[in-house]
């Protein structure tokens, strides 16, 4: 976080500097926002090819059943780019963007459940002769989930329309490779056993009967090399028109569809539609 304080800083002191020159070529560029996409699931036999020395693996899961359920991955983005201005008019401006981006993630979720109930016991009044039924549940579960930080090159080419008003619309096309790093693959499996009378109050099984557990594994994972190719669409604010100083500075927001590479826990290659969203960032031309 410190050498972002710094980016940012060292793009505002560029901005000061700049104001003794009439001609501006280049931009600082600093956002936050999230990126995600959804989720590809794995089974439970192909985590055991990853995985063959994990006891909870090794365990009878034949039981369990996988969710239909497409889980969507959103995490933080952060992005520092230089951008360089190739043309300019007063109607349009083509810039070149280049810098770094970075955001930790989650991806490859897969969750697999059991449930069961029965009959366990009838208790009948002593006073009434009526029957309460009282019924046992079995519930159990299995999550994994994949998780890292990703740090890449980023390069876009953006048009920008306006470039000169207090509002600026731009679009064009980026690309962004690099590492994933600090990899690792989360599993926790647990179970409960409970009984209920008339399906509204449940009563815990003494310890004699009782049978929760819960447990957790964690695993390294190799670095992995990922990439996306996305659209930037982006509204950009000048501060001022008139000032020195805050004429050149911007605020903008910038969304980002994309298609994205990147191995999974097979260490095969997955491609995946995508979003990105620079919530707020701002720009210093210097």
């Amino acid at each position: 976080m410190k050498y972002l304080l710094l980016s940012l800083s060292l793009g505002i002191g560029s901005a000061i500097i700049a104001q003794t020159t009439n001609d501006s070529k280049v931009d600082f560029y600093f956002g936050v926002g999230f990126m995600g996409s959804p989720s590809q699931q794995l089974t439970i036999p192909e985590y055991r090819t990853v995985l063959p020395e994990s006891p909870i693996l090794n365990k009878d899961l034949s039981h369990l059943n996988q969710s239909k359920f497409t889980y969507f991955n959103s995490s933080p983005l952060f992005h520092i780019n230089y951008g360089f201005r190739l043309s300019q008019n007063e109607k349009t401006e083509v810039r070149l963007r280049v810098g770094i981006s970075y955001r930790n993630y989650t991806s490859d979720n897969s969750a697999f459940y059991f449930q069961n109930s029965s009959s366990f016991d009838t208790l009948t009044s002593s006073q009434t002769g009526e029957e309460t039924y009282v019924d046992s549940s079995y519930s159990e579960s299995l999550f994994i989930d994949y998780y890292g930080e990703q740090i890449g090159l980023d390069v876009s080419y953006l048009v920008a329309l306006n470039p000169n008003g207090r509002w600026s619309f731009y679009t064009g096309i980026g690309v962004e490779a690099g590492m994933s790093f600090n990899n690792r693959l989360d599993m926790s499996h647990s179970s409960y056993w409970n009984t209920s009378i008339n399906e509204q109050f449940y009563i815990p099984f003494s310890n004699d009967f009782n049978q929760n557990f819960r447990d957790f594994e964690t695993y390294k994972q190799d670095n992995t090399f990922y990439g996306r190719v996305y659209a930037p669409i982006g509204l950009d604010f000048r501060l001022s028109k008139k000032h020195e100083f805050w004429k050149r500075v911007h605020l903008f927001t910038e969304l980002r569809p994309m298609l994205e590479f990147k191995n999974n826990a097979l260490k095969e290659v997955q491609f995946n539609p995508g979003f990105g969203w620079s919530t707020l960032g701002l720009r210093v031309q210097f």
